[in-house]
Formats: C-alpha cells, sequence, structure tokens
C-alpha cells in the first residue's frame, strides 16, 4: 500500500514570503510611529537634537 498523499509533480510552494511580510509589516509600522512622533516634537527640541 501506497502513501496516502497523491504524488506531486512539482515541488510545494515556498512559505518564506509570509514571514517576509510580516518582517516588512512591522518595520513599516515601527517607521510610521517614529515618523508622528517626530511629527509631534516642536522644532527647537528637534534644533537642539541635532547641534
Amino acid at each position: 500500500m501506497k502513501g496516502l498523499e497523491p504524488p506531486r509533480l512539482s515541488a510545494p510552494d515556498p512559505k518564506s514570503g509570509a514571514a517576509t511580510n510580516y518582517a516588512t509589516s512591522a518595520f513599516l509600522s515601527a517607521a510610521n510611529i517614529v515618523i508622528f512622533l517626530i511629527e509631534k516634537i516642536p522644532d527647537k527640541i528637534i534644533q537642539k537634537l541635532f547641534r
């Protein structure tokens, strides 16, 4: 008796795209938070930080 799954004609699809999409989404979310916070900081404070 053979295995329960039918024979495959090609390799299964890779699942690595899901991890990449999650990492990209997390990075973009963090970047959006940083941009939001920077927009809220008064210009005087930003100028002091970059002197």
